[in-house]
């Protein structure tokens, strides 16, 4: 009855938790863009498995010998779509410093695709660097003669540059 009672907890806890880390997601998600990297599939899986293993464990402690693969396979399933969230959540966290010295720029958008447009740096020093904004988010703040929109450029603690929109 304790084991059940365990797990029925902590289930609750492990299916709530990636919900709420989505509604909180849109308000980190809309103010800071991370410059495109590879490193956010690494945080993604890097999340997935961190959160797999203690339901995993769990699960496996509760149902020992009776464990059915189905529902295995649902822990790993709802594992991978909390790594594909939390993974860039985590990695903006971790990237953002409140003490990173900004420089102003212009973003250009460079391509569309369905809900998000690939945004370039205007400039010199970043002319390289590519980001990802929602359509939304860059509609408020472009500049329909210029084609561009004003913004910062930030060094995070990881290396990696993030920016973000001047408030009109």
């Amino acid at each position: 009855m304790l084991r059940t009672l365990v797990l029925v907890a902590f289930l609750i806890a492990w299916f709530a938790m990636p919900l709420v880390l989505g509604l909180t997601r849109g308000m980190v998600h809309n103010r800071w863009m991370l410059q495109e990297t590879s490193r956010e599939y690494g945080y993604m899986v890097g999340v997935a498995i961190a959160w797999l293993i203690p339901i995993l464990v769990t699960y496996l402690w509760v149902t020992w010998g009776d464990s059915a693969w189905r529902d295995i396979g649902g822990l790993v399933a709802w594992s991978v779509l909390t790594g594909m969230v939390g993974g860039q959540f985590f990695l903006k966290l971790m990237n953002h410093d409140a003490a990173a010295l900004g420089h102003p720029v212009e973003f250009k958008i460079i391509g569309h695709e369905r809900v998000a447009v690939r945004l370039r740096v205007v400039g010199e020093d970043y002319d390289k660097i590519t980001f990802k904004c929602g359509v939304v988010r860059w509609r408020e703040h472009y500049r329909e003669p210029a084609g561009t929109a004003p913004g910062m450029i930030y060094r995070g603690r990881l290396g990696l540059l993030w920016g973000e929109f001047l408030d009109k």
